[in-house]
């Protein structure tokens, strides 16, 4: 074999394997770096999709805060429970209604007493019910939260509840069931996802 062949064929060899290798490293670079890019912009995905349901619950949580600040609502669940008149509890009945109405996502309001049983609520339904042994009654009466529960039909559904006090006294716990049609939306949104 001639000394031109043989330099010939080293020569393609020796281009041949660095070729390959550089090949390779580059795509095992390429695959790290698209795997790191898809990772990050997946994370920064959830990131985004986790405040979202943070901002609907803190909005709902938000919402009960202000229908419980109402003075009258607070005046006559006092008086309800001083004199449990059927009056005052028609008119809590129509101020929780009244606030209710442009709340699509809220599916009732309810008015607790102090031992967990139903003053009143947007969905009569729930009027000879008692919650004293739920937690978001007993938590509740303390601080306003949200609870994820299993309804009478074994749903699940978001409640968020909250104290009733007037003069710095417990008067009461209010819940809101909410509607988890939004909630569903948020959670199956593909925005972000490459679908």
């Amino acid at each position: 074999m001639r000394i031109s062949t043989v330099v010939i064929i080293t020569f393609f060899t020796v281009t041949f394997l660095t070729s390959t290798i550089a090949s390779h490293y580059l795509a095992t670079q390429l695959g790290e770096s698209l795997n790191l890019e898809a990772e990050n912009h997946l994370i920064t995905a959830v990131s985004s999709r986790s405040r979202h349901i943070e901002s609907y619950i803190e909005s709902n949580i938000k919402i009960l805060s202000l229908i419980t600040s109402r003075t009258a609502l607070r005046e006559n669940i006092a008086n309800f429970n001083e004199h449990e008149n059927e009056e005052d509890r028609e008119r809590i009945l129509k101020i929780i209604t009244d606030a209710k109405y442009p709340l699509e996502n809220i599916r009732e309001i309810t008015i607790l007493n102090l031992e967990g049983k139903v003053i009143t609520s947007t969905n009569s339904n729930l009027m000879k019910n008692s919650y004293s042994n739920k937690q978001f009654f007993n938590l509740g009466r303390i601080r306003n939260d949200f609870y994820i529960i299993l309804d009478e039909a074994n749903e699940p559904r978001i409640v968020v509840s909250g104290p009733l006090k007037k003069d710095n006294a417990l008067i009461g716990v209010a819940f809101a069931s909410i509607d988890l049609t939004e909630l569903h939306q948020i959670t199956q949104d593909s925005t972000g996802l490459g679908k």
